[in-house]
């Protein structure tokens, strides 16, 4: 499913792992090139915007993080943000026809949270050294497996649509169009 140059080529895959921000974080630093992907079947400490925990089930949703070296300066970060959310949206939007994303970080289905984006850099105020890009998207959960807090703004493309959704054809195509709209992986 994957049809780009640079973003997802070098995967790395976990079964269960504490955050895939952190990890690729990790990677960035010890020098893994742009489109290093960071993919894991669980997060043990998933995170949110503004530090909320981000709930996972194993085998069900996608968790990946992407590491991006654009060089831009931190100021664009919300549109780094912006850009990340309307290639998850886009993406989703191919299995269930509609989604929306609402700032800073939010992809919604019908009002309800299916997803989110946490981008985080390291560098200077005029220059980034990388950007660490993570997606979470709600995919083949049922409403009985989110926690009874976030069960009622929750949602998944399997409850959306009511059948099982391919996570690899989501994800290839989520990698696909944020190479898209950053150009031909020059900029990533």
């Amino acid at each position: 499913y994957l049809q780009t140059k640079c973003l997802g080529r070098k995967v790395k895959y976990f079964r269960s792992i504490d955050s895939t921000n952190i990890r690729a974080r990790e990677l960035a630093e010890k020098g893994e090139p742009a489109g290093t992907t960071v993919i894991s079947e669980e997060q043990t400490g998933g995170k949110g915007h503004i530090g909320r925990k981000w709930y996972s089930n194993p085998y069900q949703g996608i968790l990946m993080s992407v590491i991006l070296r654009p060089g831009t300066a931190m100021a664009a970060l919300p549109q780094i943000t912006e850009k990340v959310c309307t290639a998850a949206a886009e993406a989703i939007r191919t299995f269930t026809g509609n989604t929306e994303f609402r700032a800073p970080d939010h992809i919604l289905i019908n009002g309800r949270k299916a997803g989110g984006v946490l981008v985080e850099a390291a560098g200077e105020t005029d220059r980034t050294d990388y950007i660490i890009a993570g997606i979470g998207i709600n995919v083949n959960q049922e409403l009985s497996d989110f926690p009874e807090e976030v069960r009622n703004q929750s949602t998944s493309l399997r409850i959306e649509k009511n059948i099982k959704i391919s996570r690899q054809q989501l994800a290839a195509d989520i990698l696909n169009k944020m190479e898209f709209i950053f150009g031909d992986g020059s900029q990533v």
